[in-house]
């Protein structure tokens, strides 16, 4: 009676995708500006950058699971958004296991093919020249090639890093570094340093450190002046009416 029982465990046939789930592909979709922060034609031009990366081959056994379309939403959502993976499973029908699997996938897709484009670090004394030129005219900040800020972010640290992660605020964190330009533009991005080093520390220790002395302009006179970047705190877009405004009243 016993071998019967695991006999029959063993022969209970599995469905590759719940029936009802199947039918995710039937709908209208979730395209929407206030939902992925991105209008129609923004959206299609990046599905058909990514779409070559992101794409499952269907077998003569079964069909893949996801549409690409529904990978890049939800990776979408979850970008504008920050929910849980949890929370997009019962907005979306997918699995949040299934979720954890194809967002990091995606994300890499969609860097590899934006960054030459959205996220390019200067790499010559001219590009240094141009931010400074444009942090004087608009700021009227002279010798400034940057605004620098980090942000700590929090999360559960692994049992055996110790005290790798903990930072001054009494917690385990990772760094978040962004550079600035004058027109609010990230030209350097750096992710993942451990929370013990201080913004000027990762940012000292990274190529771009090294680069932006490599490429400083020669003095054209003798007057001795520094390069700098300036610290500033992540906040709301300001323009320079607003800017001038808050001044003031300082």
């Amino acid at each position: 009676m016993l071998l019967r029982l695991v006999k029959q465990r063993r022969n209970r046939r599995r469905l590759w995708c719940r029936n009802w789930l199947q039918c995710r592909n039937n709908g209208t979709g979730i395209l929407n500006i206030n939902f992925l922060r991105l209008n129609t034609d923004q959206f299609e031009h990046l599905l058909s950058l990514v779409e070559g990366e992101i794409t499952k081959q269907d077998t003569h056994l079964r069909e893949c699971i996801l549409l690409e379309v529904s990978k890049l939403e939800v990776t979408l959502r979850f970008l504008a958004t920050g929910e849980t993976f949890r929370s997009l499973m019962y907005a979306t029908r997918i699995h949040e296991t299934t979720i954890s699997r194809f967002i990091p996938k995606v994300c890499s897709s969609i860097v590899s093919k934006l960054k030459s484009d959205y996220l390019r670090t200067p790499r010559n004394s001219e590009d240094w020249k141009k931010i400074a030129e444009d942090f004087n005219d608009m700021w009227q900040f002279p010798h400034c090639i940057g605004a620098l800020d980090g942000r700590h972010i929090t999360f559960r640290a692994p049992i055996s890093c110790g005290s790798y992660y903990y930072n001054y605020k009494g917690c385990n964190s990772i760094v978040l570094l962004g550079l600035a330009d004058a027109h609010y533009k990230f030209i350097y991005v750096n992710i993942g340093v451990n929370g013990r080093i201080s913004d000027g520390g990762v940012f000292n220790n990274t190529a771009n450190h090294t680069n932006n002395h490599s490429c400083a302009p020669k003095r054209t006179t003798r007057t001795r002046y520094k390069q700098l970047t300036i610290e500033t705190k992540i906040s709301p877009r300001l323009t320079r009416s607003k800017a001038a405004a808050q001044t003031r009243k300082t």
